[in-house]
């Protein structure tokens, strides 16, 4: 609803190990980020686990208030990780 100052696709992120890691979204307003990775299977625990490994990397940058939502687009199904 363009309420977001920044909105990042497939953005790489560099982890302090120099590896790269690349949410699907990334919504930024002040020091608010909202991170959401698309699935197309059946929800597996390492869904949310790598949902976990970008608050992480976000929270590094100084982001406050992170809020993490996996979405399986086959079933709909959203879920606040």
């Amino acid at each position: 609803d363009g309420k977001w100052n920044i909105v990042r696709c497939e953005s790489n992120i560099i982890a302090p190990s120099n590896k790269y890691r690349r949410p699907d979204r990334v919504m930024i307003q002040g020091n608010r980020a909202v991170v959401v990775d698309y699935k197309f299977g059946k929800p597996k625990p390492e869904h949310g686990s790598q949902l976990g490994d970008y608050a992480k990397l976000l929270a590094e940058m100084g982001y406050d208030e992170i809020k993490s939502y996996l979405w399986y687009i086959k079933s709909g199904q959203i879920i606040e990780v």
